[in-house]
């Protein structure tokens, strides 16, 4: 009677895992493909620059639009919602460009560590910073607001390659 009871919630729970796993794919598309409005979007954050790849993926329920092409050395992810209205633009750039406050902030949160990636966001009317950090045995990757603070940090250690 138990079994008959639980079978029903188990499953239940493993359909929610497997449908929020799914939510986080990214799928390549071609630009031609797109509605209308993302393209016209994309094509625009990229401008002359040539876009090397599309992708779709669902973000907290919504489906987004990412391009990525380079500008003036620097890889940009550039992420637009269904209507073409601009979420965010992630540019790469070297640890060397990073502001005075953000080496600070690194130095400060994860001593001596080695910068494996570096970008400058733009969000919703803001500027953060992202930094893939790598020490000892330790991976950690962390956002900080513009003036130095943290927003997020995330473990990365035993993920090389996933980033």
């Amino acid at each position: 009677m138990i079994a008959k009871r639980i079978l029903p919630v188990v499953f239940a729970s493993g359909l929610a895992f497997v449908a929020s796993g799914a939510e986080d794919k990214e799928e390549t598309v071609s630009l031609s493909k797109l509605p209308p409005e993302v393209a016209k979007a994309l094509k625009a954050q990229a401008g002359k620059d040539a876009i090397t790849n599309v992708s779709r993926e669902k973000d907290e329920g919504k489906t987004v639009y990412e391009a990525t092409f380079k500008r003036s050395g620097h890889v940009h992810d550039v992420t637009v919602d269904g209507s073409g209205r601009l979420l965010s633009d992630e540019e790469e750039l070297p640890p060397a460009e990073a502001p005075k406050k953000i080496r600070e902030a690194i130095e400060r949160e994860f001593p001596g560590a080695k910068i494996e990636k570096f970008e400058r966001i733009k969000e919703g009317g803001k500027t953060n910073y992202e930094a893939l950090l790598s020490g000892g045995k330790k991976r950690e990757e962390i956002k900080f607001s513009d003036d130095g603070k943290v927003l997020e940090r995330e473990d990365k250690t035993g993920d090389k390659g996933k980033d």
